[in-house]
């Protein structure tokens, strides 16, 4: 069989050094930011579980049985 039409033939050329240096860096930072973006979303989604569960419980009579109204004034009252 001939390299010429083989599907996994050897490298002929060299990678340009600069533009695989590069690629990696741009690759690295991609892992990097994706890792911190994980991480600081199970941080802010603890954070507010957390809030959640230390919350005192909303008792509903308290705020039905109120008897005032709000009023909602422009600048003409």
């Amino acid at each position: 069989m001939h390299l010429k039409y083989a599907i996994f033939k050897p490298q002929e050329m060299d990678r340009n050094f600069i533009l695989s240096v590069a690629l990696a860096s741009v690759k690295m930072m991609f892992f990097v930011v994706l890792l911190l973006g994980f991480s600081f979303m199970g941080l802010g989604v603890g954070v507010g579980k957390a809030w959640v569960d230390t919350s005192p419980a909303l008792d509903l009579e308290v705020l039905h049985s109120q008897s005032q109204t709000s009023f909602i004034y422009d600048k003409y009252n």
